[in-house]
């Protein structure tokens, strides 16, 4: 049942702020001057968009894989952003792919869409993507999903990836997900202990959160 013009505002700014419930609304944004929060894309006056959204909320993957090839990168972005509610396992492999994309603000809704998506079986390519990312903020957001969907066995590969120092907490939040499953290693405990006495109080709060948790 179609929703009114009336109504659609207030529909579309929810569907913004929430990926369909509690489980897949995004963490809350990391302090100010660290990573930018979602970019701003028109969604209130951009009718295009706002078909997104409306796919998003039917719960319908298949023009929001189409939209994944568009040529406007706000359209790709916001299809990779309304998956991660959709969570359609047949969408990630094009997740994966938007994982290459040119636009970093596209890379980081992919890779949101995949920590909601993706099982354990794709944390060796979510690794691959990080190692080949430049991006702080996108680096972080593939981090997010390889805590979500990573195993014990992706946690050797996780401690040798090269990041930026401002990405470090996000590396320690990551590696402190796979203790909530039930399992834990000698190195990324060796890692989180390691950081409690960091200079940088993000990736000490981070280090000691990730004790608690396990």
């Amino acid at each position: 049942m179609s929703v009114s013009r009336i109504g659609r505002p207030a529909l579309f700014l929810a569907a913004a702020l929430a990926a369909g419930g509690c489980a897949s609304v995004r963490p809350p944004a990391p302090p100010a001057g660290v990573f930018a929060a979602r970019p701003i894309d028109r969604l209130l006056v951009r009718p295009d968009l706002q078909a997104l959204v409306d796919a998003q909320v039917r719960r319908d993957a298949s023009p929001l894989l189409a939209a994944l090839q568009s040529p406007d990168a706000d359209v790709r972005a916001r299809a990779a952003f309304a998956l991660a509610s959709v969570q359609a396992p047949g969408a990630v492999d094009a997740l994966l792919e938007a994982l290459r994309d040119d636009t970093p603000a596209v890379r980081a809704d992919a890779a949101f869409a995949l920590g909601q998506t993706a099982d354990s079986t794709r944390g060796v390519a979510l690794l691959l993507a990080l190692r080949d990312e430049a991006t702080p903020s996108v680096q972080a957001e593939i981090l997010e999903a390889i805590g979500k969907v990573g195993d014990d066995d992706d946690v050797p590969d996780l401690l040798r990836v090269t990041l930026a120092q401002a990405v470090e907490p996000a590396r320690a939040r990551a590696l402190a997900r796979p203790p909530t499953r039930g399992a834990s290693t000698p190195g990324g405990v060796a890692y989180r202990a390691a950081r409690l006495g960091a200079p940088d109080p993000a990736l000490r709060i981070a280090a000691a959160q990730a004790f608690e948790r396990a």
